[in-house]
């Protein structure tokens, strides 16, 4: 009898030694720990980036660009549009990505009567790129037009560069 009593505890004893000893189980609570803070450091990061426009781009970045305008701005009757041709050169060793140019468009009493937009993809470092701006309405008299702003990534703009805007229809 004694004897199937020690078979027996060999056998459990034997099972308990194939299993995970317990520092095995503690480093990988410790390795899960670390992996999840990791996890939750880096969607807080994220969302901090995606909150606060990561500190860079998506605002006004005129200063960054020279722009020179053709002497040939027109109103085009087939398009309904006024146009505004230019050169905009990068002067920084940036690449900005959909740039936007804004004009403002005044009559003879020096009312801003539009807006004239024009959108570059892709601007490299120290590059130029020519640019054709066009109105947002039909407008055929415009006496003057004025460079407003450049922005980058035009679904967002500085809220400091449009505090100003003499085209704001929700007053």
């Amino acid at each position: 009898m004694a004897e199937a009593k020690r078979k027996k505890y060999k056998r459990r004893s034997s099972t308990v030694k194939m299993g995970l000893p317990p520092w095995t189980i503690f480093l990988i609570i410790i390795i899960s720990t670390i992996l999840l803070f990791a996890y939750v450091a880096i969607i807080g990061i994220f969302a901090y980036l995606a909150i606060n426009g990561n500190g860079e781009g998506y605002f006004d970045v005129t200063k960054n660009f020279n722009v020179s305008v053709d002497n040939n701005s027109y109103y085009d009757s087939n398009k309904k549009e006024y146009v505004i041709e230019g050169v905009i050169t990068n002067k920084t060793f940036r690449e900005y990505d959909d740039v936007e140019i804004e004009y403002y468009l005044y009559d003879k009493n020096g009312v801003v009567i539009s807006v004239a937009r024009s959108f570059i993809e892709d601007i490299e470092s120290k590059e130029s790129v020519r640019f054709k701006a066009t109105s947002d309405d039909d407008v055929s008299e415009v006496n003057n037009y004025k460079l407003v702003r450049i922005v980058e990534d035009s679904n967002y703009y500085n809220n400091e560069s449009m505090n100003n805007d003499p085209l704001d229809y929700d007053d």
